[in-house]
């Protein structure tokens, strides 16, 4: 049967096997591609071939078998089903449930049995049925044991194995809910939270409806809707109807409300003519189809989620061309739940610009609730169709991925959708007059910051565009006086975003050159031969003004060579003239300062640090002061205690003035490291900071004598303003250290006698310049140690002042303890909790005792003799 035509359609395939069997079931991809077909015996493929090691999986024709989806094994199928270990005549007993693993992409696509025969539990008595909530890759197997015969359980229980990554369980959860002898056409529904069985029992026998927890497998809340026992069950697609088959009559119940009253007046009889009723089972178009005895079709159930007559059950709906069969194939009923929300949907994939904004997801849907994730720039985080738009700015392309979580309230979906964000192309800065004289014609503007694949729209208000529009200049003619004149020019980068300027233009008589443009800090070495110039207007005459210099050459032009006398302050200014058909203008800019200095540079290095404990990484925190090279900017170097050459490791920019860099690439425990900064100044003049060395710490111990001894290389840098050298410590689980001792700046020693304050030791070292306060940590040094105990196998506590307690050596590392002491005779005399060695044999006499002591740091105990002398 072909569910991908509508009605599906039934064929033949001639090339199948003939097979004799009552219980068939197959598989097929998410598109409804068939991908094998078992009889419970034997395994084909989609070529209709038996599998490799496809034959005798263990199941017996007759019963039952299910196919469902490895969880989290790609292209690997569990088969289920049921057979027989003996049989007496035609009587079968030990009746077993056992599985098999198919991998469909085995031999080249051939597919394998991979495992078979796989015995899950031999004493089923009835049927089974499987189902996962939501396709959540956890499947329940439940089904019924004999175990009324069994001697203190007197029952039949229902068994439950969970199918997950890991395999089948091979431990069932077990659950009791109702006394019975046997039971079966066990069912789940389609949202795996309903089973329907029958059962019979000590008492009146039923079919059931039971509630089951997905999450711990119990099945419980028994509710009897019919009398036993010969049903067929099979609930609608959305899990809302139970059909149930009473040998030719069809009923129908609404499972809405779960209360028993509720269900029971929800009865409806479908149909109550026609033969017996052999199987019930929902089909992936959400229809039920239905198995009648001496027919040539099956009956169908065309809207089983209405209630009563509205389902549109039709007899022989579906007609075969060959005889009904008895039963109907099973599927794990959560492959063909339909819930009322199809699908997720997050929409297409999307591609726009930084700012702009666009829809996500689709239309809301009633009863159901939304999640997006994340929730960056999205209007509404519960919304079915939030708004999206990207404000931060950015130079390079933003791809980000949402995820959408859609809940009907029972099984939740998700879809996922990728939205593209483009940068805007830089604000195009436009070059040009700002103040022109009425009637000038073929005025340059230009976009100074232009990008070749951009493209440029210039709009002109008050004037006409002689040449360029397209590109990155243009010219234009202005017209009479105007004080609402502009140019606005429209950058459009290659994905299609924009970024636009507008700059207001006067058109007057009274002009207003700008300021002139070129060096305003100056070096000695470079006061000679400067360049300044101003935007050029078509037919204006430029004279220049100059105090502290000389002008060399351009008088009259937009454009001058400026010789500057010695350092100082000086100044240069112009005026423009113009004369159009239209008018005659003039105006005198704004007066540039230019200063020329003789060494206004310098670089300094503030400090150089280890700023963690794992010793590898150097903090370098520095001052720039001055004008330097942007070419070439500041550089960090840094080499290794001993070296003799300096390697780069950074570059800073100029325009840093205070800045911390840190360095990864070290291994600060091994040597020290000196750093300095050097850097061209813009008049071509190096520069050399100070150089500073990080401190290296290290670390020995004399166990005989209890000490631990530390040592480190002197921090090089401040000079005579280094002020003292702290003992930082941390021991064992502290989460800080503290400060252990303080020592003048010339010494680079330290010994003390507390090796048994715990069992790990963390020391560095850190060094503090006075005037300012900066500070430079060393690397760390670590020490571990056993420090066993010492229990003593005699003490005298006679008051002397020596040995009066039985005091265990470096128990105050072992804070959490117990000892017990007992006489010979095996009594207990003494029992303390976090004994702390103090223990004097009060009332005790001389002899020999015994103790036990033990730790939760040890997570162990030990046992031995103590002798009390007094």
């Amino acid at each position: 049967m072909d569910f991908n035509q509508s009605p599906p359609q039934v064929t033949i395939d001639p090339q199948a096997p003939q097979v004799f069997s009552q219980q068939l079931a197959s598989i097929c991809d998410n598109e409804g591609n068939l991908l094998f077909y078992t009889d419970s015996q034997t395994v084909w493929n989609k070529q209709n071939q038996v599998m490799a090691n496809g034959t005798n999986i263990g199941g017996e024709r007759l019963r039952k078998v299910i196919i469902i989806p490895a969880p989290g094994k790609a292209g690997k199928y569990y088969i289920f089903t049921l057979g027989f270990i003996n049989a007496v005549g035609d009587y079968f007993i030990d009746q077993h449930l056992v599985y098999a693993l198919v991998d469909v992409e085995a031999n080249n696509g051939a597919g394998a049995v991979l495992e078979k025969n796989k015995i899950l539990y031999k004493n089923l008595h009835g049927s089974f049925t499987i189902s996962a909530k939501c396709a959540n890759d956890i499947y329940w197997l439940v089904g019924e044991t004999n175990e009324s015969v069994v001697s203190g359980i007197a029952t039949d229980r229902i068994y439950a194995y969970r199918i997950d990554a890991n395999g089948v369980s091979e431990s069932p959860i077990i659950s009791s809910p109702i006394r019975m002898s046997s039971s079966g056409g066990y069912k789940f529904s389609p949202t795996s939270d309903k089973l329907v069985f029958s059962y019979e029992g000590t008492g009146p026998s039923a079919t059931v409806i039971a509630d089951f927890d997905q999450l711990t497998g119990k099945v419980t809340n028994l509710r009897r809707i019919a009398s036993c026992c010969a049903h067929v069950a099979e609930f609608s697609s959305n899990g809302t109807m139970l059909y149930l088959s009473q040998d030719s009559t069809l009923l129908q119940f609404d499972m809405r409300n779960g209360d028993q009253n509720a269900i029971l007046n929800s009865r409806n009889v479908i149909s109550n003519s026609g033969s017996y009723i052999g199987g019930l089972q929902l089909a992936p178009d959400g229809k039920i189809y239905i198995s009648r005895a001496n027919t040539k079709a099956l009956s169908v159930i065309e809207k089983p989620e209405q209630p009563g007559e509205e389902c549109m059950y039709t007899p022989g709906g579906l007609p075969l061309g060959t005889d009904a069969p008895y039963y109907l194939p099973s599927f794990a009923s959560n492959l063909l739940y339909n819930s009322p929300v199809n699908r997720a949907l997050a929409g297409e994939d999307k591609i726009l610009c930084v700012n702009e904004s666009i829809r996500l997801g689709n239309v809301s849907q009633a009863n159901t609730t939304y999640r997006w994730e994340p929730a960056n720039f999205l209007t509404d985080a519960t919304s079915a169709n939030p708004t999206f738009q990207y404000t931060n700015p950015t130079d390079t392309v933003v791809v980000l991925t949402y995820q959408v979580t859609v809940n009907d309230g029972i099984c939740p979906r998700s879809d996922v959708v990728h939205v593209t964000v483009h940068p805007l192309p830089n604000p195009p800065q436009i070059i040009g007059n700002l103040v022109v004289c009425p009637g000038t014609q073929g005025v340059s503007y230009q976009v100074e910051n232009a990008t070749p694949e951009s493209t440029y729209k210039w709009n002109i208000q008050r004037g006409t565009i002689l040449a360029g529009q397209g590109t990155q200049g243009i010219l234009v003619n202005w017209d009479s006086i105007r004080v609402d004149a502009s140019i606005e020019v429209i950058a459009t980068n290659a994905a299609g975003c924009t970024s636009q300027t507008l700059l207001q233009v006067r058109v007057t008589e009274r002009l207003k050159p700008g300021i002139p443009q070129g060096a305003t800090q100056l070096c000695l070495s470079n006061k000679d031969g400067q360049v300044y110039n101003v935007p050029y207007t078509n037919g204006s005459l430029y004279t220049w003004g100059i105090k502290g210099g000389v002008l060399l050459s351009g008088q009259g032009t937009a454009q001058v060579t400026v010789n500057w006398d010695s350092e100082g302050i000086h100044q240069l200014w112009l005026q423009e003239d113009n004369r159009t058909a239209k008018a005659s203008c003039y105006g005198t800019s704004d007066t540039l300062t230019v200063t020329v200095e003789a060494t206004p540079f310098s670089l300094n290095l503030n400090f150089v640090s280890i700023p963690t404990e794992k010793n590898n990484q150097v903090q370098v925190q520095g001052q720039i002061s001055g004008f330097f090279d942007f070419t070439d900017s500041v550089r960090i170097y840094r080499r290794q205690q001993g070296a003799v050459n300096w390697m780069k490791v950074a570059s800073i920019r100029p325009t840093d003035t205070l800045f911390t860099y840190v360095d990864e690439e070290i291994t600060s425990e091994n040597n020290p490291y000196a750093y300095k900064l050097a850097g061209l100044t813009m008049c071509n003049e190096p520069v050399e900071s100070t150089i500073h060395q990080t401190i290296r710490l290290s670390a020995t111990v004399t166990e005989a004598m209890n000490q631990i001894h530390l040592s480190w290389n002197a921090y090089e840098g401040w000079g005579n303003r280094l002020a003292v050298y702290q003992v930082w410590r941390r021991v064992d689980e502290e989460t800080d250290y503290t400060v252990w001792a303080t020592l003048p700046a010339d010494v680079l020693t330290y010994t003390s006698a507390d090796i048994t304050d715990g069992f790990i030791h963390h020391y560095r070292i850190k060094a503090v310049e006075h005037t300012t306060g900066y500070e430079s940590w060393s690397t760390t040094a670590t020490l571990e140690f056993l420090h066993a105990l010492g229990i003593p196998n005699v003490f005298t506590p006679n008051g002397d002042g020596t040995n009066d307690t039985f005091e265990i050596k470096n128990i105050h590392l072992y804070p959490e303890n117990e000892l017990v002491i007992y006489n010979r005779w095996g009594r207990e005399i003494y029992r303390k909790q976090n004994y702390e060695g103090n223990w004097q044999a009060e009332g005790m006499q001389n002899g020999i005792y015994f103790y036990e002591f033990s730790t939760k740091q040890l997570a162990t105990y030990r046992k031995g003799m103590v002798q009390i002398l007094r």
